[in-house]
């Protein structure tokens, strides 16, 4: 049997939680804060450097550094 990790990509989350923190400052100093998931989503991409594909570009569009 194959392991649950040989199946999937695990990422890690060290460094999001540093840009979740980071974005989620600067969102709350302009009053343009966004859901706790989607920030914390959008910051998983934005740590590892993966791109977000998502259908929810007014939310997401909102963070520094994420490439849609």
């Amino acid at each position: 049997m194959i392991g649950i990790q040989a199946r999937f990509n695990v990422v890690s989350l060290e460094n999001a939680l540093t840009v979740y923190g980071k974005l989620k400052a600067r969102l709350k100093r302009n009053g343009n804060l966004i859901p706790d998931n989607d920030l914390f989503i959008g910051s998983t991409a934005i740590g590892n450097g993966m791109i977000m594909v998502t259908g929810n570009t007014k939310h997401f569009k909102r963070l520094e550094g994420i490439q849609l």
